[in-house]
């Protein structure tokens, strides 16, 4: 048996509504309400109370929508919101039911033109929004393409290599100490070549709601952000570029005067999980930022730098 929920709430099941309402509109039952046999819907929550309350608030979310750029200060955009509140309240909890309806009536007609205009807006934000997020979906999957395929090139690479390093151990009158030295000046040649190259060919292809390069009036409706905060680009840790910083060996131990100021305080310091090391590390990182990177081209150096 499959219990339906009319608009008065009052539960019947499926036979019932078949008895009662097959000829045409009737009273509820319990209520005495006109209802109609196209107006039950099968229930959503075990609470009926929770039910009730989502049916009354998209309701009134459907007249209700002004927004805040429509009102001339903050103080009357909240009482506005106030209002709406105390109408949702009576009609989810049956007080004043006939003048709570007259409100929302009056309301309704007299803000009928903004109560459209709000509606198509927010479906075109609606269709916005669902035609960025098919458009990011499809730019990380062409991410994970490129990604794969990368992966595919770097391991046919690696075995093509090592097919030519074994080619030329057995066939070359040089001797193994040669070719391995030989090899690995060009493998450092070429992972200093790669970080300039992946920079100059990044992933500039697609740019967020910052960048304006699709469909710049789904997101300015009439040309108007209402005075909201645009979002900045969207960020991506594809887009940048992240070099290991080399170059160094870290030490156990250095020189370093406010480390020894400390060392009887070693117990509060190392509290937080901070260690001196990572000090040390981070200094040395920062000096020997960027001396692996091959320069940018085109550039021409300052003689009086």
């Amino acid at each position: 048996m499959k219990l339906l929920v009319p608009p008065c709430f009052h539960k019947m099941c499926e036979a019932c509504i078949d008895r009662l309402f097959s000829l045409g509109p009737a009273p509820c039952p319990v209520c005495q309400q006109i209802l109609r046999k196209t107006n039950f819907w099968i229930q959503t929550f075990e609470d009926l109370t929770v039910e009730k309350e989502l049916r009354v608030r998209k309701r009134i979310a459907k007249c209700f929508n002004k927004r805040p750029q429509e009102f001339r200060s903050q103080r009357a955009y909240n009482d506005y919101l106030e209002e709406v509140e105390d109408i949702t309240f009576n009609l989810i909890n049956g007080i004043d039911i006939q003048e709570t309806e007259e409100r929302i009536q009056k309301f309704a007609l007299e803000n009928r033109d903004s109560i459209a205009a709000n509606m198509a807006r927010a479906q075109h934000e609606e269709r916005a929004l669902n035609r960025r997020m098919e458009q990011e979906k499809a730019h990380r999957e062409t991410q994970r393409q490129q990604y794969r395929r990368q992966l595919d090139e770097e391991e046919a690479a690696k075995t093509a290599d090592k097919d030519s390093l074994i080619n030329q151990l057995a066939t070359s009158g040089r001797s193994a100490s040669d070719i391995m030295a030989q090899r690995a000046i060009t493998l450092k040649r070429s992972s200093m070549r790669k970080p300039a190259d992946q920079l100059a060919g990044g992933s500039g292809g697609y740019r967020g709601s910052a960048g304006h390069s699709r469909h710049d009036h789904d997101w300015a409706y009439d040309h108007d952000d209402g005075g909201m905060d645009v979002d900045e680009a969207d960020y991506s840790p594809l887009d940048n570029l992240y070099a290991n910083v080399g170059g160094f060996v870290l030490r156990s131990d250095y020189y370093d005067p406010m480390a020894n100021s400390q060392q009887g305080n070693a117990a509060v310091l190392t509290a937080g999980g901070y260690l001196p090391r990572f000090a040390h590390q981070r200094a040395l990182e920062s000096a020997f930022a960027g001396l692996l990177v091959a320069p940018l081209s085109g550039l021409t150096p300052d003689p009086e730098a």
